[in-house]
């Protein structure tokens, strides 16, 4: 996913070739230890409520966007 938009994001924070790949780690670590995290949630509340819940919070937050001025 960050391949994708990674020479829009490099444009815009001005990076270098060479800088580019901590772009791609600071999204990927966080996401990893996210991942653990939110699999053992499931084990222990159950996966459909969590599913559930992270919908719910997705169109919270779309909502939200689509709300907001600008």
């Amino acid at each position: 996913m960050t391949n994708v938009a990674l020479p829009t994001i490099g444009a815009s924070l001005q990076a270098n070739p060479a800088t580019l790949p901590w772009i791609i780690n600071a999204y990927l670590l966080p996401l990893s230890a996210l991942l653990r995290f939110a699999g053992a949630t499931g084990d222990y509340f159950g996966r459909r409520r969590m599913l559930i819940l992270g919908v719910a919070i997705f169109a919270l937050a779309s909502l939200g966007c689509a709300l907001s001025p600008g």
